[in-house]
């Protein structure tokens, strides 16, 4: 990435190559993007989780009205799932970097969900920003396992089918459902990087973070205690849990409900956090359902990509939520929107108008 390309400039390259491989229907969706008043005085810069693209920033950057925002595609992102299988998250860190240095200078605040709150991390442990805000935050994965990804994904080598943990129909027109090895592997670096930054580095910015408990993609007990041990003062924590107990003393933290029983919700979804209930690919009417934890058994599958199906629950993908949802005779569906997400962008802008 050439460091100093105009942002502008950026996007129409981007554009271009997305244009190689996607449909015209969908480029736009894709794109890196920038909004906010042209006379602002401050600025965001927000990044994506893995396997997704600045889709998922929109709602959040909407919200930001007094900044100038800006959106990065992580390299691999955006084109085609293949292109995951030669990514580096070495590579993801520069253009984060870039990101930040289009500013001119000015000290941003970086906006992070999943593997980019780990990525508006690693930055921050050794450069100036004004602010973070990490949604769901991939500071370590849920998965023990994760590690083991990076031996996997040399099987590819001995035949390309296996160098996929899935191969899904990527029906999700901003985000790859295919997963391969490599992904994992370099998700599983990134947040290596970032624990060893943060034994020589430092946050001395305040960190605004929102995560619920029972995110089933990465650890929340593990980004709670990161919190608590490298959120300087004047940072803030929304728990999104089912359970009134703290989590812990620190009075740092809100609890906020994740159960909407009145909505079939029952509880909070790594994937939604970032999404506004009236999103147009996510949200409630959106054009998006989850339902990829049923791909084989074709009668759930059916039941949970219904419209209008009454027999739906909302919430993670959790032993738990499947075993509820299938005693009482219904289905499902991974929540891709954030029932509170008014609430939590109202907490973020009080948080940032403290830390002007």
């Amino acid at each position: 990435m050439t460091e100093d390309l105009p942002f502008d400039a950026y996007i129409e390259r981007t554009r271009a190559l997305i244009r190689k491989v996607a449909p015209e229907t969908v480029v736009e969706q894709r794109l890196p993007f920038e909004s906010g008043p042209a006379n602002a005085t401050r600025n965001a810069l927000l990044i994506h989780g893995l396997l997704d693209t600045p889709f998922v920033m929109r709602d959040i950057a909407a919200r930001l009205t007094d900044y100038r925002s800006r959106a990065i595609l992580l390299p691999g992102h955006g084109t085609v799932p293949d292109d995951m299988l030669r990514v580096d998250y070495r590579d993801w860190i520069k253009a984060t970097r870039y990101g930040v240095d289009s500013f001119g200078g000015d000290a941003p605040v970086l906006v992070g969900f999943s593997t980019g709150a780990g990525l508006a991390v690693h930055y921050a442990m050794s450069a100036p920003v004004r602010a973070l805000v990490l949604v769901s935050p991939g500071i370590r994965a849920k998965d023990p396992r994760a590690w083991a990804t990076c031996w996997v994904k040399h099987l590819g080598l001995v035949h390309r089918r296996l160098a996929w943990a899935s191969v899904m129909p990527d029906d999700d027109t901003v985000k790859y459902e295919s997963f391969a090895w490599n992904a994992g592997c370099q998700f599983y670096d990134l947040t290596r990087a970032v624990a060893k930054a943060a034994e020589t580095g430092r946050l001395t910015a305040p960190v605004f973070m929102a995560v619920s408990e029972d995110d089933a993609t990465i650890d929340a007990d593990a980004a709670r205690r990161f919190f608590e041990t490298h959120a300087p003062e004047g940072s803030r924590l929304i728990w999104y849990s089912t359970r009134p107990e703290p989590p812990s003393a620190d009075p740092r933290i809100e609890i906020r409900t994740s159960a909407y029983p009145e909505q079939r919700i029952l509880n909070f979804a790594h994937v939604g956090l970032a999404n506004a209930p009236d999103n147009p690919h996510y949200g409630t009417e959106g054009d998006y359902v989850n339902c990829l934890h049923y791909r084989g058994d074709e009668p759930a599958w059916a039941a949970c990509r219904a419209p209008d199906n009454r027999a739906v629950r909302y919430g993670e993908v959790t032993e738990a939520n499947l075993e509820k949802a299938k005693r009482e005779g219904c289905v499902l569906r991974r929540l891709t929107y954030n029932p509170d997400f008014e609430g939590m962008m109202d907490a973020v802008a009080a948080f940032l108008e403290g830390v002007r």
